[in-house]
């Protein structure tokens, strides 16, 4: 679960910090606001697919890694469950490492750090209360709940510190992705179903082809779906990532 929050958050928080530093020094605070936008779109539009579709893989992922251990069938699906449940809550994760580093540009370190202490306390008894009722699986979904309210919690916090005007396109970003991976992941979890009665998914080799032929479907419908939904900084994002793909696929070799 943390390896996309790895390769994915972090790099985009470390690469956008300077800049966002550097228009909150010079009072460049429309600047500021329209660049945490464009981040925090390209966020949800990498973490909340990768989260839907982890969700609906857990399985055949979690016998991807460990097939080759000791772990028996009761374990695997203990993992899986640990890992979906766990994943609900990747894209809050990533949100709240983006929205501390939007604190700390604008010279405010005080306030992330008060308010996690804070809802570390406060959602002692949601951990207690779960672990009790579901054991891991609560402690997992815990996890996931309080750093979604927590991520939640602190956007607010910096929408009024900073006056952003730009919440409300973030926000509809965010739930037209959201809704695009749901609907899919339904549809991927049918496809997983299906392919795990046809595959010997419960190897490596069968559960690389179940995630492989999952992710290649579900990851483009997801896309497709979000910009008939109106998510148009999927062609922006696109354009900037892959600029040469124009040129090499419409331009005939001579």
């Amino acid at each position: 679960m943390l390896m996309p929050l790895s390769t994915i958050t972090y790099a985009i928080g470390v690469a956008s910090f300077p800049f966002l530093t550097q228009m909150h020094s010079a009072g460049m605070f429309n600047e500021l606001n329209r660049t945490m936008g464009a981040t925090l779109k390209a966020l949800v539009l990498c973490l909340v697919p990768i989260s839907a579709l982890t969700v609906v893989l857990s399985k055949p992922l979690v016998y991807l890694v460990f097939s080759h251990t000791r772990l028996k069938e009761g374990d695997f699906l203990a993992t899986s469950v640990a890992l979906a449940l766990f994943s609900l809550g990747m894209f809050a994760r990533g949100a709240q490492n983006l929205i501390s580093r939007g604190f700390n540009a604008a010279h405010d370190t005080a306030t992330p750090a008060i308010a996690g202490t804070a809802f570390t306390f406060l959602t002692l008894p949601i951990y207690w209360y779960s672990a009790r009722l579901w054991g891991f699986a609560g402690l997992a979904a815990a996890s996931s709940l309080s750093i979604v309210i927590y991520a939640a919690f602190l956007f607010v916090l910096l929408i009024r510190r900073t006056g952003n005007r730009h919440a409300s396109e973030i926000l509809l970003c965010f739930f037209k992705v959201l809704f695009s991976s749901a609907v899919v992941a339904l549809a991927c979890s049918r496809l997983a179903v299906w392919l795990e009665a046809r595959l010997a998914w419960q190897t490596a080799r069968g559960a690389l082809a179940v995630l492989t032929i999952v992710t290649v479907f579900g990851l483009p419908s997801i896309m497709l779906l979000a910009r008939l939904l109106g998510v148009t900084e999927i062609e922006t994002y696109w354009k900037r990532l892959i600029p040469w793909v124009p040129k090499r696929v419409l331009v005939a070799p001579e």
